[in-house]
């Protein structure tokens, strides 16, 4: 196979998952099956070791209290019940001749009397060696121990039954290994189809949604799990998308209604201009009205780009100390004048100075909004109030009317752009000033709030970050 064709295959995350799992699995499995082994096997020979050791200190101690005849009597009676082909006994004279020896037929391939002398240190300390027997006999295990005499005293152990029990050991590890592997690659299933459920729900349901289904939503299985936290977000995503969506589409359906009276408009001074016998006065009026329809409209569509432009975060450029108190009192006099045309009584109250970080000209643009709405909509004898306070970190401005109220389901949508409520729409403008008062106030890290009644009056709240 080449690489290009290697290249091209693509496994299905189930079978990855299920493939590493189990192959993970198996890699520690055999890997604990061999160190258990390994640990099982040096248990069993350390075990030897120490009994022969042990075996040969009681042996160098029956020699030195009794003699030869004691250690022959105790060696007979041991190579007698352990049998000959469990256990060696030799004593070898100082010049390799053997003076005593137990039953070796079964020891095919045992040193003779002078090669076991051989290597023997003359401290008295005991050696251990591993012979391997003839015959198929096995291994065993050595011992040699000098007595004081420098008569050597020789035992061997067979580890036949050892050898047995280690081949019965890795039998029943390497033949459960295969249904360990098994039920790896089954429970790796079980989780690769649980894990993998949802994100097969998610998959579907963004196909549904690339199709038109704009109102498919994953499923929460409950499990409170990655899949699930992925499923909610996923949900949002797409509550947020359709919500755009559907801004959008309204959006442009406002636009679409408020540009089709004005360009109505203009259709008709500039058709009343050019039919029958106009006189210049007649242009000259047409000419200016469609200038006025025209500026009317050029100031909807600055609006429009100034609002993306405050929510893209572009719009301020030079972030710098604005008193929140000086042009609050520069709006409240400029409109002082409006508000005695209409008799209208502005009240304003200032409780410290405070300033916060941003542009000066938005945030006038943000005061003046929200004075004109109100004056905008409170009658004649009515009452404006704007005040200014510090909340710890953050100050707040209030301007509460005496007005019409906003009708309670009307209160959430006052943000949109375009929106416009039943009792505005005979009242001039174009339902973009609240948003970007809205857009204004978030570029600065605040918010927006209102309260209101109908009948009764609104009191708007901007919350500001200070300085």
């Amino acid at each position: 196979m080449t690489l290009d064709m290697r290249a091209g295959i693509r496994f299905p995350l189930a079978l990855r998952v299920i493939l590493w799992s189990t192959g993970l699995f198996s890699a520690f499995t055999l890997l604990a099956f061999t160190v258990f082994y390994f640990i099982v096997s040096g248990m069993l020979q350390a075990r030897t070791d120490n009994d022969i050791i042990d075996d040969l200190t009681e042996l160098r101690a029956l020699y030195r209290a009794g003699g030869m005849s004691a250690l022959h009597a105790e060696l007979a009676s041991d190579a007698a019940t352990d049998g000959p082909e469990a256990v060696l006994y030799r004593v070898i004279g100082a010049d390799g001749g053997l003076l005593f020896g137990t039953d070796a037929s079964a020891w095919s391939g045992i040193e003779s009397p002078r090669q076991a002398r051989s290597g023997i240190p003359k401290d008295g300390a005991t050696v251990l060696r591993t012979l391997a027997l003839g015959n198929s006999a096995g291994r065993a295990r050595l011992g040699y121990a000098l007595l004081d005499d420098g008569v050597l005293l020789q035992m061997g152990v067979s580890l036949r039954e050892d050898e047995a029990f280690l081949g019965l050991l890795w039998k029943i590890l390497s033949l459960s290994l295969p249904a360990l592997m098994l039920l790896a690659g089954l429970l790796g299933w079980l989780l690769a189809r649980r894990a993998l459920t949802g994100i097969g729900a998610v998959t579907e349901a963004a196909i549904d949604i690339a199709r038109g289904d704009l109102g498919r939503r994953v499923p929460d299985a409950g499990h409170g799990d990655e899949v699930d936290r992925l499923a909610r977000t996923f949900n949002e995503m797409l509550d947020r998308i359709q919500a755009l969506l559907t801004c959008l589409r309204e959006v442009t359906d406002d636009i679409a209604h408020d540009l089709r009276s004005p360009l109505a408009r203009i259709r008709g001074l500039t058709e009343s201009a050019v039919v029958g016998n106009p006189t210049l006065e007649d242009l000259k009026a047409a000419a200016g009205n469609t200038v006025e329809e025209c500026d009317r409209l050029l100031q909807m569509v600055n609006t429009m780009l100034d609002i993306t432009e405050f929510e893209a975060g572009g719009a301020i450029r030079q972030w710098t100390a604005v008193p929140v108190d000086e042009i609050l009192a520069d709006a409240c006099d400029l409109f002082q004048s409006l508000a005695e045309d209409k008799g209208i009584d502005l009240q304003w109250t200032a409780g410290a100075q405070a300033a916060v970080q941003g542009a000066r000209r938005p945030l006038q643009r943000l005061l003046a909004n929200l004075l004109d709405n109100a004056l905008k909509y409170t009658p004649a004898g009515g009452c404006v109030r704007v005040s200014l306070s510090r909340l710890d970190d953050r100050l707040a401005v209030e301007v509460e009317d005496s007005g019409v109220g906003i009708a309670e389901a009307d209160l959430p949508r006052i943000f949109e752009r375009f929106y416009r409520c039943d009792q505005s729409r005979s009242a001039p403008g174009n339902g973009l000033g609240l948003s970007l008062a809205m857009a204004i106030a978030r570029a600065h890290g605040g918010t927006i709030t209102v309260s209101s009644r109908r009948g009764e009056g609104s009191r708007f709240r901007l919350v500001l970050p200070s300085s």
